[in-house]
């Protein structure tokens, strides 16, 4: 009960206006408008579809895309060294290797997922709604080497009922620190 009352628009734009007010946080609103105008500022062959209802399993992104569903991915978001930020793009069905990451940054630490308000404070998106494209610049996006040997990939678009379906290979194109690797647990 209490995850459907967290997830209901009214309540969410209530907490955060809050929790904003109490703690001075500036939380950029984003939305698949947003998403819009960035798959055309940046020329990506790129989508944003509207679902009916919302999209809650794999097997409703891949149908509502009409892709495999190997070809869904998600966005994980980090906290790390220096309170640096960065978006990890892969396969929604791998699982992301924190030490791996932490290898590949050279950080001292295993970096840690961010929490609903400071995902919202980052990008603008809730988990669970962050598209691996429309993040601030000095974001760097670390990409499975999984998800560039897709033609098309999809991904959530901003909330449950939008998905992003785009050239896998346009990612490359992104204005952000890109860095491809195998970051999934084997």
């Amino acid at each position: 009960m209490l995850y459907h009352t967290l997830l209901n628009p009214t309540v969410l734009s209530q907490l955060t206006k809050n929790l904003s007010h109490r703690w001075s946080l500036v939380i950029p609103k984003m939305g698949t408008q947003q998403i819009k105008k960035f798959i055309q500022s940046y020329h990506l062959d790129a989508e944003i579809k509207r679902q009916p209802a919302p999209i809650r399993t794999l097997a409703q992104v891949a149908l509502a895309a009409n892709l495999p569903s190997d070809n869904i991915v998600k966005t994980i978001l980090l906290k790390g060294e220096n309170n640096t930020i960065i978006a990890c793009v892969l396969p929604r069905k791998c699982k992301l290797d924190l030490p791996k990451v932490q290898k590949l940054l050279k950080w001292k630490k295993i970096p840690r997922h961010l929490d609903y308000l400071e995902s919202k404070t980052a990008t603008g998106f809730p988990p669970g709604g962050i598209p691996p494209i429309g993040h601030p610049e000095h974001i760097t996006i670390i990409i499975d080497k999984e998800v560039l040997i897709k033609e098309y990939i999809a991904a959530a678009a901003g909330d449950e009922f939008h998905l992003l379906k785009m050239k896998a290979c346009d990612l490359r194109k992104l204005p952000n620190k890109i860095i491809t690797a195998e970051i999934c647990i084997k």
